[in-house]
């Protein structure tokens, strides 16, 4: 490179930078070379504060002229003030939302806790959802409630007796519901296992369809002071999962229907 005399600084454009030549008068043998990377010294940052304070002078001129305009300051046209407010508005959203894009909110010790927070839900999350699908042990599950009674199934039963598929579709729909069923008392047996009581019913007395009704000890009482022909109301479960056998009601409530 040959040797360079100058006064001031001389500045030639290398690369991705400037080189800087600086010669000192009188110390012709003393050169400081330099090379400057930073990019500020291509004047970026300028440029963004000019092109800032640009944007900002318009949006303050727009909206003068538009505040102006809406309380009848400066005599404008509907069609040109209904555009300059719909602009203002523009420009009000833009500012908005670049604001609260480059806003820092949280510190960084408050952001970690945050996402320790996310992670610890995003964990949990599975064991919450099984705990509120499933009751927790020793809750009885909800029961279903279906409104038939104890004339309609029977009735129904034998209406589908030749159409076995609708038959069995129906019964499983009925199968484990919640029913209330009035009935004539015939007969009662003791469960000696349990300590309860089973009660033989039918839907009318002219029937001889019969359906069965087990009460807990806490109906034994009860329903030893029934007689024959005595008309019970029995609300309970239904299990009529085998047609063979006559349909039963886990009793929850027994009473006198008269």
């Amino acid at each position: 490179m040959k040797r360079l005399h100058s006064i001031g600084p001389i500045y030639s454009y290398c690369g991705n930078g400037f080189l800087s030549i600086v010669a000192s008068r009188g110390s012709s043998d003393q050169r400081h070379i330099s090379w400057i990377r930073d990019t500020r010294v291509l004047g970026l940052t300028p440029m963004k504060k000019h092109l800032f304070y640009t944007v900002l002078v318009i949006f303050i001129v727009t909206s003068a002229i538009t505040l102006a305009g809406t309380v009848r300051l400066l005599p404008i046209e509907e069609k040109y003030l209904d555009k300059l407010i719909w602009a203002f508005l523009l420009q009000l959203a833009a500012a908005i939302f670049s604001v609260f894009r480059k806003a820092n909110f949280f510190t960084e010790e408050e952001k970690a806790r945050l996402e320790s927070v996310e992670v610890a839900i995003a964990q949990t999350r599975p064991a919450a959802q099984r705990t509120l699908l499933d009751p927790p042990p020793g809750m009885p599950k909800p029961v279903k409630t279906i409104d038939v009674a104890a004339t309609g199934y029977f009735e129904n039963l034998a209406r589908l007796q030749d159409r076995p598929l609708e038959r069995d579709t129906w019964l499983r729909d009925v199968n484990g519901k919640e029913v209330t069923w009035v009935g004539v008392f015939a007969d009662i047996n003791a469960q000696l296992e349990t300590g309860g009581v089973q009660l033989q019913l039918h839907p009318t007395s002219s029937t001889n369809a019969t359906f069965f009704v087990f009460a807990p000890a806490a109906l034994r009482d009860f329903a030893y002071s029934l007689r024959k022909g005595d008309r019970v109301r029995a609300r309970g479960v239904i299990n009529c999962s085998v047609l063979s056998r006559s349909p039963y009601i886990t009793a929850s409530l027994l009473e006198r229907a008269d």
